[in-house]
C-alpha cells in the first residue's frame, strides 16, 4: 500500500472513532429535544406506573408525556377520589420509583392489606414483586405529567394534599414564609411531607416515605384503617353526633373568659370554616361554643354550678374559661360524640385544649387503672391481637408493658402508642357500633360531683371514653388555615 492509500485509511478510521460518539451526542440531544421525558419512562422514576403508559408508535417523532394519577377529587361527600375509608402502611408495598408520588400511591389503600404481603421498598420491578389486586393508583384517573425540573410530576389539589396530611396524622415540623417565597415541612405516620413555593414560581409538593422501620421487622398489622370524613371534621374543630353538631373557637389570649354557645354559629368562625366549605359541607348548619371576655359583675367566680379550666393560651400564660351548666352539657355531649379512631388526630387546636381541659381530670384519676386494665387485656387476649396482624413474638412479649408505658406518659406524639393502646382498648369492648360512636358516658356526670367519681373497675364504657380522651393526648395540632398559604394545584414530584 502506497503512502496515501495508508494515509486515507488513517483518516477513515479517525473519523470513525471521532464522528461516532459525536453522532451519537447529536443523537441523543435530537432525543431529548424531541422526548423531554426519555429518562422518566421506565420504573426507576414511574415505578409501577411504568406498566400503565400508553405505547408510542415508531414512527413517532413527537412523543407524548407519560402519564400520572389525578389526585384532586376530594370532599366530605364523596371522600378521598371516590373513598370514604382508606388504610395507611406504615412504608410502600408496591414498587416505587424516584417520583415522590409513586411512593405516596404506595402508603395509602383503599383496602386492608393482608399480613403476607410484602412491605419493603423496591425501586425498580422484579418480575417477582407482589402487589395489591387492587391500589389506590387503579382508581384515579390518569393525566399526562408535567415536567418541572427534572422531575415528572403530577397535579393534587389543596384539598387533596390537606386531607392526606389529616389522614397520615401529620404535624408540621416548620413552616417558613418570607421574600423567598412558602417551606414548610410535615411529618406523619407513613411519611414526611415537604412543599415548597417560591416567589414568582409553582408550588410543589414532595412526599418522603419512612425508612426507619426495619425489612421483616416491622411487628405492626400492615395497614391502619382511616375515615376521611372524620379527620377532616377534627381538622376543622367540628363534632357531629345524632342531631348534633358544634364547631369551636381557636385558642384565645391570657385573661379571663366565658364560654358561650351560639346557635348556627360557626359560619362566623374566621378560619375553619372556610376549611369545611372547601370540602363540600355548609358551615352555616353548625352551632359554635365561643369564648368570650368575663364580665367583673357576672357572678360566675362564685357560682357552684360553673366550671373552672385551665387552657394554654395564645401567649405563655394560661387563660381561664368559666363554663356554665348549659355550655357544660354541649362540652360533654360532643366528648360522646367522638370518633373512634386507630391513630391520633391532626386537629384543631382550640378543640383539642377545651376538650381536654374538660376531660383529662377524669382520664388521670383513672390512669393507672386504665393502665392495668389495658395490659391485663393484651396478656389475656393475644390471639385477637395476632388476628389483626400484630406480630406474635411482640404480642407475647412487649406489648402489654409497652401498652401500659403508653398510657402513663401522659403527653407525646408516638403514634406507635396510640397504635397498640387503642387495639388493646378494642379488645374489651362489647357494645354496638352505634354506642361506639355516641353514647351518654360524659353526660351522665354534668352536674354531679365528678371529684369524688372512681370506678374501681373500669367498665368497657369507661374504657372506650378514656382511651378516646388519650387519643386527644396524643393528637397534634395542625393549622387548618394553612389553605390560605397554597394555591388550588400544586405539582407533586
Amino acid at each position: 500500500m502506497d503512502d496515501s492509500g495508508l494515509a486515507t485509511s488513517w483518516l477513515v478510521a479517525v473519523a470513525i472513532v471521532v464522528g461516532i460518539p459525536v453522532f451519537s451526542h447529536l443523537a441523543d440531544a435530537l432525543l431529548t429535544r424531541l422526548d423531554p421525558f426519555l429518562t422518566m419512562r421506565g420504573a426507576q422514576h414511574l415505578g409501577a406506573w411504568s406498566k400503565k403508559q400508553l405505547s408510542q408508535p415508531w414512527y413517532a417523532l413527537l412523543y407524548s408525556p407519560p402519564v400520572g394519577p389525578l389526585i384532586t377529587n376530594c370532599n366530605l361527600d364523596n371522600g378521598f377520589c371516590g373513598l370514604e375509608t382508606l388504610y395507611l402502611s406504615r412504608k410502600p408495598v408496591a414498587e416505587y420509583g424516584k417520583a415522590s408520588w409513586t411512593a405516596m400511591l404506595g402508603v395509602f389503600h383503599p383496602g386492608p392489606l393482608s399480613s403476607t404481603l410484602p412491605t419493603q421498598r423496591v425501586h425498580i420491578v422484579d418480575g417477582t414483586t407482589k402487589s395489591p389486586t387492587v391500589s389506590l393508583g387503579d382508581l384515579l384517573p390518569a393525566q399526562s405529567l408535567i415536567m418541572h425540573g427534572a422531575a415528572a410530576c403530577t397535579v393534587i389539589s389543596r384539598t387533596a394534599l390537606i386531607t392526606l396530611l389529616a389522614l397520615s396524622n401529620a404535624r408540621e415540623l416548620y413552616y417558613r414564609t418570607g421574600s423567598a417565597g412558602l417551606r414548610a415541612a410535615y411529618a406523619g405516620y407513613n411519611g414526611s411531607w415537604y412543599v415548597e413555593w417560591p416567589i414568582g414560581g409553582l408550588a410543589v409538593v414532595h412526599f418522603s416515605p419512612h425508612d426507619r422501620h426495619t425489612v421483616g421487622m416491622d411487628v405492626f398489622p400492615p395497614s391502619t384503617e382511616r375515615h376521611v370524613g372524620p379527620c377532616m371534621m377534627m381538622l376543622s374543630g367540628v363534632v357531629y353526633g345524632d342531631d348534633f353538631i358544634v364547631g369551636f373557637s381557636g385558642p384565645v389570649l391570657p385573661g379571663d373568659w366565658e364560654l358561650e354557645w351560639r346557635p348556627k354559629g360557626y359560619g362566623s368562625s374566621p378560619g375553619s370554616r372556610h376549611l369545611l366549605n372547601m370540602m363540600g359541607d355548609e358551615a352555616y348548619e353548625i352551632d359554635m361554643l365561643l369564648p368570650k371576655v368575663s364580665s367583673a359583675g357576672t357572678g360566675m367566680r362564685t357560682n357552684p354550678e360553673v366550671m373552672k379550666i385551665q387552657v394554654p393560651s395564645l401567649k405563655r400564660a394560661d387563660a381561664t374559661i368559666y363554663i356554665r351548666l348549659k355550655e357544660q352539657l354541649i362540652i360533654a355531649h360532643a366528648l360522646d360524640c367522638l370518633p373512634w379512631t386507630q391513630l391520633a388526630w391532626s386537629i384543631h387546636r382550640g378543640m383539642k385544649e377545651l376538650l381536654l381541659a374538660y376531660a383529662q381530670p377524669m382520664l388521670n384519676k383513672h390512669r393507672y387503672l386504665l393502665a392495668s386494665t389495658l395490659q391485663r387485656a393484651v396478656e389475656e387476649h393475644p390471639h385477637e391481637l395476632e388476628m389483626l396482624g400484630w406480630s406474635p413474638s411482640f404480642v407475647r412479649g412487649s406489648m402489654a408493658q409497652m401498652t401500659r408505658s403508653s398510657i402513663l406518659a401522659q403527653s407525646g406524639h408516638n403514634a406507635d402508642h396510640v397504635r397498640v393502646v387503642t387495639d388493646a382498648a378494642s379488645l374489651l369492648w362489647n357494645g354496638s357500633d352505634a354506642e361506639s360512636i355516641e353514647n351518654k358516658f360524659w353526660r351522665s356526670q354534668v352536674g354531679h360531683n365528678n371529684n369524688n367519681f372512681l370506678e374501681v373497675s373500669l367498665r368497657p364504657l369507661t374504657v372506650r371514653n378514656l382511651t378516646k380522651v388519650f387519643v386527644l393526648e396524643r393528637s397534634s395540632d395542625l393549622d387548618c388555615q394553612m389553605y390560605e398559604e397554597l394555591p388550588l394545584e400544586l405539582l407533586m414530584r
